[in-house]
């Protein structure tokens, strides 16, 4: 049976996505579970809008991926805190980076960051992020005594 598919479906297809297979997989599972539909004229043209709304929201998503690359690129995130000699009485880690890039409007996660270990030290450290799309973005952290 040729349906068409209105929702990602694992080891099936994307949204949007054409696809034939057994009749009773259609019927018992990806029909009722509104996953997808037969695929009639109106349907196939259904499943051309959601391809092209997928397009244009990849497009708008790395448009926006790139933007935020360029904000963190180059930037110097520095954190002021008290130390007894050079050893911090506690470390930055990956949280308190992303609140400081959270201070530049962008989002990010955990990992997203590239930092093995949490800084335990004054001095300045090279941060890589990671953002989909393959997009890339350093930046420094520079601890510094308060």
């Amino acid at each position: 049976m040729k349906v068409v598919l209105l929702k990602d479906v694992e080891n099936v297809g994307k949204a949007g996505g054409i696809k034939t297979g057994a009749d009773g997989f259609a019927r018992n599972f990806l029909i009722p579970s509104r996953l997808a539909e037969p695929a009639t004229a109106a349907n196939l043209v259904r499943a051309e809008e959601i391809t092209k709304e997928q397009v244009q929201k990849k497009e708008k998503e790395l448009v926006q991926v790139q933007k935020d690359a360029e904000k963190i690129d180059g930037e110097e995130f520095i954190f002021s805190v008290k130390t007894d000699e050079d050893k911090l009485f506690g470390s930055i880690g990956k949280k308190a980076i992303i609140e400081k890039v959270d201070e530049l409007g962008i989002k990010i996660n955990e990992s997203s960051i590239e930092l093995d270990k949490p800084i335990k030290e004054l001095g300045e450290f090279p941060i890589k992020f990671f953002f989909n799309h393959g997009i890339e973005a350093n930046a420094k952290v520079i601890i510094e005594k308060k």
